[in-house]
């Protein structure tokens, strides 16, 4: 993409964040693309981004942005920008609170083949919930504040299980005698329930399995590395 392109890709962004369009902004992200921020954690797709944007704009209907700085460089963008509103639609689950937010804001997106692949979203995600509190609510600012960084906890715990789940996956390609094989797992969220294992038999025979635990998300994950454990300590 050229740095005409890419401008033009940034021009757009602030179109559709000022329009409140979700669509056209997801248009512009890849199908694989992924979207790391404090409030939202990992997100992966473009489908699932739209629905990021529509939340948004469903929790703050008034919210407007002021856009700052923009750099383009290469294949790679940053964009700043400063939005106010205020908490009509409700928030993270929480009831509408009425009180209004200012929020500064930076972008770094990543872009490949005319679409964004990664962006990342910087922003004080504690100041942003305390702002979002009522004086006299049930949930208190340091209760936000807390479910916020357990929110963040929570997240980093799942990229380190989805490294480990990787890690246990076989070399992605192996060649013997009378055969080649290749294999990979992407699962649908940060870790599933597949797993793939390859195993060199007596008389240069192979063998492999094939693993697929009903159901998403930690537990499938936790019972398909039981049983690829299991079976390959019985694998002979």
């Amino acid at each position: 993409m050229t740095a005409e392109e890419l401008t033009a890709l940034v021009g757009r962004r602030r179109d559709g964040l000022a329009r409140h369009d979700a669509g056209a902004l997801a248009a512009d992200y890849a199908d694989d693309c992924v979207l790391q921020s404090p409030g939202w954690g990992t997100v992966n797709g473009r489908l699932a981004i739209e629905q990021v944007f529509r939340a948004f704009f469903r929790a703050f209907p008034d919210c407007v942005f002021e856009f700052g700085d923009e750099f383009v460089v290469e294949d790679r963008a940053v964009q700043t920008m400063t939005i106010q509103g205020t908490n009509t639609g409700g928030f993270f689950g929480q009831a509408p609170t009425g009180k209004p937010f200012r929020l500064f804001l930076v972008t770094l997106l990543t872009v490949s083949g005319q679409q964004i692949v990664h962006e990342r979203r910087v922003y004080d995600i504690g100041g942003f919930m305390v702002q979002l509190a009522t004086d006299g609510s049930s949930v208190e600012p340091a209760q936000l504040y807390r479910q916020t960084l357990a929110r963040a906890q929570a997240d980093q715990e799942m990229r380190m299980a989805a490294e480990i789940q990787q890690a246990l996956m076989p070399q992605a390609l192996r060649k013997g005698q009378h055969y080649e094989v290749a294999a990979s797992s992407r699962p649908c969220r940060a870790i599933g329930g597949d797993f793939i294992d390859y195993f060199s038999l007596p008389d240069g025979a192979f063998g492999f399995v094939l693993g697929d635990v009903a159901g998403k998300g930690p537990a499938a994950a936790l019972l398909a590395a039981v049983l690829q454990g299991v079976f390959t300590a019985n694998a002979s």
